[in-house]
């Protein structure tokens, strides 16, 4: 990812038969979780950020659930956009 603001993109394997419990993110959305982080080193660097993400979504479109897991940081207290119960 040279020359790009994204430092990080994994795709994770989060597909498994365990019984899910009531609760926020206990059954998985998708077999699969793309996870993308960015640096925001300066409030100038966002328009590249966002591009950056943008071309992630382009790319993976096409198996997209159109779901989204909240973020596995510490502390995070919102997730806008997350997954809703099944």
């Amino acid at each position: 990812m040279a020359n790009s603001p994204l430092e990080l993109l994994e795709i994770r394997n989060v597909d498994n038969a365990a019984p899910a419990r009531p609760g926020a993110e206990t059954s998985v959305p998708a077999p699969w979780v793309l996870h993308a982080v960015g640096a925001l080193t300066s409030p100038d660097a966002q328009p590249g950020l966002d591009q950056a993400f943008s071309r992630v979504r382009e790319a993976t479109a096409s198996v997209d659930a159109g779901r989204s897991v909240g973020s596995w940081m510490e502390g995070a207290t919102s997730v806008p956009d997350a997954s809703q119960p099944a």
